[in-house]
């Protein structure tokens, strides 16, 4: 009974830390969607700064041609500034989302091992009701 008690104290310290990162996780989605959403707003002026005389495609093509020779000097360290912005906003969505992806690979984990462990216990209360009916019935009565 004693073991079963360690058992569920364990279970519950488990139940609680799923919790926590259950929690940490959403967090981390939430900074990741803004990060997003800040990546795409710098995106944005990319696009819509680049000089329309060029008459290049609006999209992907666009920051290729805000490299081009037709930009100012200015124009060109601005537009720099904003592709150096885009890309370090790029690197910090990559690694929350790497961090994210081991942390719910831990999860998944952690949610396996606790699913063995219920059956362990259960395989083990089940033995243990069985050998008490068994020394029951060895009593004379």
């Amino acid at each position: 009974m004693e073991m079963v008690q360690c058992l569920k104290k364990d279970m519950e310290e488990i139940q609680q830390t799923y919790r926590k990162v259950e929690l940490t996780a959403g967090a981390q989605a939430a900074h990741v969607l803004k990060e997003v959403e800040e990546f795409q707003k710098i995106y944005r002026v990319l696009t819509e700064q680049r000089p329309t005389s060029l008459g290049g495609l609006r999209g992907p093509g666009a920051v290729l041609d805000l490299i081009g020779v037709t930009s100012t000097i200015n124009n060109h360290e601005h537009h720099l500034d904003h592709i150096l912005q885009s890309a370090d906003q790029g690197q910090k969505v990559m690694d929350a989302l790497y961090k994210m992806r081991e942390e719910l690979k831990n999860l998944q984990m952690d949610k396996m091992m606790e699913k063995k462990e219920e059956e362990e216990r259960e395989e083990e209360e089940e033995e243990e009701e069985e050998w008490k009916e068994e020394e029951e019935e060895k009593k004379p009565r």
